[in-house]
């Protein structure tokens, strides 16, 4: 499946979603529980390709990739580094913040 960014217009400070849709129309009509847009014309749909096929990963695949690909967290203010830590520091660092909620 194609994986495509959301994001709000008018709101950047909502960040950007991956989802995942066979079109950009479905991706962008199939998304209210992920950002909130106060019109169709605010939601912006791109298409991200190096998220294709990930519909089945798990929330730490995911967020593995987005942090690779330079992804930022701004309400967590300890993520690893990109530059300097490993995928298992970013792996260690998840687990510590979304495994025990």
């Amino acid at each position: 499946m194609k994986a495509y960014k959301l994001s709000i217009k008018d709101d950047p400070d909502q960040g950007e979603v991956i989802v995942f849709a066979q079109t950009a129309r479905e991706a962008k009509n199939n998304w209210t529980q992920y950002l909130d847009a106060d019109s169709f014309l605010n939601k912006l749909v791109h298409r991200a390709p190096e998220f294709d096929g990930m519909e089945d990963a798990s929330d730490m695949e995911l967020m593995t990739k987005q942090w690779l690909e330079g992804w930022r967290w701004y309400d967590c203010y300890d993520v690893p580094d990109v530059e300097e830590d490993t995928i298992e520091d970013f792996q260690a660092w998840f687990r510590k913040e979304y495994e025990n909620e």
